[in-house]
């Protein structure tokens, strides 16, 4: 608006967007993970979470599944994936790599699910990823972190501004990067007890 429109930088004020508090909210992980198996699911805890659309590649699932797969391979995490997102066309790759995948039985695709899923999945996941190439704004970023679900956002502009430190970083296109940040989380307790902190006090 500056740039374009010459209105002066102090006549501005941005006003970010929000989230339902009364939905998103910090709940017990495993109150919310009993409410999570009454909903149609196939998941159980522990688990990595990550609310979008199954969009290729701007999401960027890929990185993701790739990730996921070191942890398994180098760490033996006990960790399901869980991906809650309607399917959109062009998403094929992705599937056809999670089908080539020695632990695609660990990865969970539920499609198109309610904010109350929502809402458990992020109060009741161990780590919850946005791995995006790019965003608008990436909401469930602050749904995430206003559950108290400690995360690990893409080095991009939007998730600096959006997430603060209240949230780790990756390298997008290095799923080994993006690996590293995620076990820094799962193994180490007060860690994430730290992240999860962080997440509320910088959205509620």
């Amino acid at each position: 608006m500056v740039e374009y429109y010459g209105i002066p930088a102090e006549q501005i004020t941005v006003t970010p967007l929000g989230c339902d508090q009364k939905l998103f909210k910090p709940e017990d992980p495993a109150t919310a993970a009993a409410s999570l198996a009454e909903m149609p699911s196939e998941i159980s805890s522990p688990f990595i979470a990550y609310a979008a659309r199954i969009e290729h590649p701007a999401k960027n699932h890929m990185d993701l599944v790739r990730a996921f797969e070191i942890l398994k391979r180098e760490h033996d995490v006990p960790h399901a994936l869980l991906c809650p997102g309607k399917r959109w066309p062009g998403s094929e790759p992705l599937f056809e790599l999670i089908d080539k995948s020695p632990y695609k039985d660990a990865m969970h695709f539920p499609g198109l699910v309610s904010p109350d899923y929502i809402a458990a999945m992020f109060q009741a996941a161990d780590v919850a990823v946005s791995p995006s190439l790019y965003e608008g704004f990436g909401l469930p970023v602050v749904e995430a972190m206003a559950c108290g679900a400690p995360i690990v956002v893409s080095d991009i502009k939007i998730f600096a501004e959006v997430a603060g430190d209240a949230a780790l970083k990756f390298i997008p296109g290095k799923p080994e990067h993006l690996a590293e940040q995620l076990w820094k989380l799962i193994s180490d307790d007060e860690l994430r007890a730290d992240y999860r902190k962080r997440g509320v006090r910088e959205r509620v």
